[in-house]
């Protein structure tokens, strides 16, 4: 046993080193669903209630009590976004064209997950997941017609999620982890620097360029626990519960100016305008409360090769106001987003065909609401409702060693519509117009049982 613990402490340091070059990519709102490549081939229908291997240490860790050997699983996600915006009206905050390309911001990114599980005794199970719960990327350039309220968009997460189950009899097991999650952001724009010295120096808008940059990090706490009831024979019921993360971000703010803008600033400061004072690079903190989840889930064994799976989930997206970054320089202003997005609940469906003792084929669909409202939609997180379609299959290789790959295409169900105006803190235009996206995930996965 001792080797066995041993060799999994290994198996899980050496996937914390290859997973520092994983990046994660947008999904509805910014929560990622993609923790499983076994799961994902059903679009996670049923995942609370699902006990097939060790990722349900995130899915509802009460799962572990009824998986028998040790366990190890390694997956990759490749998502791959399409966020195409078409501009219906583009002008400066004083009513000049706005300049520059409709934007294209989707990009392509892997997200990795791992697990690792023990039996201990006959009726408890230890396991670890590391998991990228949250995240988001956006990458429009720095030449498109928005740039001025976004260029590049990047939040990842990185969670360590130690858990524990109890197998109390044969119809009813509980489970509980902790999870320590790392958080990393950054966020850039362009700033008009030709409108706002206008009125100081007759700049023309849009002549004198500069790029504000933030990049902030921070750790938070939280926990994820549930239980798994088994009502009849071939009948399965999963409740389970993720809480809020608060986190607080701390970092540096830095800005680029133009050669003519910089010697404005310098003039001003030696004239103790305070306004000389600001776009200097200093110090930055937000703060994120990412959100509260839970799930009711259960599946039904209809025949001996048919198991058919369902779920509903519950995410407190209406925690998420704004997000605010406040400056240690009190000449820099606040930069703040209104966001004041909506609860939702994501819907899922699925089936699992054992085809022969070595092989299963799984399809999934789902409808994922976006949290977004119209009126305070923007370019950083262009979201709009969505519908999953996905298909999976699993083969065993070997003895004690099976592969899961699976595929998604998420169709986005209406033009994710934009209407923004102009702030005259930090002038970025007036823009209406509309967003065609696309989403398709490809997934791998290895599970060894040892």
């Amino acid at each position: 046993m001792t080797k066995r613990l041993l060799g999994s402490v290994a198996s899980v340091l050496a996937i914390l080193v290859a997973m520092g070059s994983f990046q994660e990519a947008h999904a509805a709102g910014f929560q990622l669903f993609d923790q499983s490549p076994s799961g994902q081939g059903e679009a996670f229908a049923g995942a609370a209630a699902v006990h097939e291997d060790a990722s349900t240490i995130f899915y509802n860790p009460a799962g572990m009590a009824y998986l028998d050997t040790y366990q190890a699983i390694a997956g990759v996600q490749i998502i791959s976004s399409n966020f195409t915006f078409q501009p219906t009206h583009a002008t400066t905050g004083a009513g000049t064209p706005l300049m520059g390309t409709s934007g294209t911001g989707g990009v392509t990114a892997p997200l990795g997950n791992f697990y690792v599980m023990a039996p201990l005794g006959d009726d408890f199970r230890a396991g670890l997941g590391v998991e990228t719960p949250f995240g988001l990327e956006t990458d429009y350039g720095n030449t498109w017609i928005g740039r001025y309220y976004a260029q590049r968009t990047q939040l990842k997460t990185y969670n360590f999620n130690p858990s524990v189950s109890y197998k109390a009899n044969d119809w009813l097991s509980a489970g509980v982890g902790f999870n320590v999650m790392y958080a990393d952001a950054f966020f850039s724009n362009a700033i008009d620097f030709g409108s706002i010295f206008n009125p100081i120096i007759g700049t023309a808008p849009q002549s004198q360029d500069g790029q504000s940059k933030l990049a902030v990090s921070g750790t938070g706490y939280g926990f994820n626990g549930g239980v798994i009831i088994k009502p009849l024979e071939h009948t399965t019921v999963g409740i389970s519960y993720r809480s809020m993360v608060h986190l607080d971000l701390d970092g540096r703010a830095t800005f680029s100016t133009t050669p003519t803008i910089s010697q404005t600033l310098a003039l001003l400061q030696a004239l103790h305008n305070p306004v000389g004072n600001a776009f200097q690079s200093t110090g930055v903190r937000s703060t994120l409360n990412l959100p509260e989840s839970a799930s009711l889930a259960a599946t039904q064994q209809l025949t001996d090769k048919w198991l058919l799976l369902g779920d509903v989930t519950w995410t407190h997206w209406s925690r998420f106001h704004d997000l605010v970054a406040d400056f240690n320089n009190p000449a820099q202003p606040q930069q703040a987003t209104e966001e004041d997005w909506h609860d939702t609940y994501r819907w899922a469906g699925g089936l699992n065909y054992t085809a022969t003792d070595k092989a299963k084929l799984r399809l999934g669909i789902a409808y994922d609401p976006t949290p977004t409202k119209t009126e305070f939609r923007n370019f950083r997180i262009p979201d709009a409702n969505r519908f999953w379609l996905s298909a999976g299959y699993n083969v065993e290789l070997i003895p004690d060693l099976s592969l899961d790959f699976a595929y998604t295409h998420i169709f986005v169900l209406t033009d994710g519509s934009v209407n923004l105006v102009n702030n005259p803190a930090a002038p970025a235009g007036n823009i209406n117009g509309t967003f065609d996206s696309s989403a398709n995930i490809f997934a791998v996965g290895l599970k060894y049982n040892f």
